[in-house]
């Protein structure tokens, strides 16, 4: 399935700074862009996902009408060129489904 149609499809399962967990693990990764300054940066996110376990830590972000998930890994590559990315963001509230 198309990652851009995933995150569209998923773009609405945040809700006042909240995630259900299956959205959560469900959410396309953004790993590269074509401009990174189009990302709008939502949240951070810092989650251990028990089955699989799975440590989701990193940012929530919208871009072209879609949510998506970034790793810290990426976040911090990408804060060497552009600094929104190692900015304090509000935190996200993953609940359980």
């Amino acid at each position: 399935m198309d990652a851009s149609f995933l995150a569209k499809k998923y773009a609405d399962a945040l809700k006042n700074g909240k995630i259900d967990s299956d959205s959560l693990i469900k959410l396309p990764k953004l790993v590269t862009c074509g401009d990174w300054k189009k990302v709008e940066i939502l949240h951070t996110v810092d989650y251990l996902h028990d089955v699989p376990a799975v440590h989701y830590k990193g940012l929530l972000v919208m871009h072209q009408g879609g949510l998506y998930y970034i790793s810290q890994k990426v976040t911090d590559e990408l804060g060497k060129i552009d600094r929104r990315f190692i900015k304090h963001y509000p935190p996200v509230t993953v609940t359980k489904s």
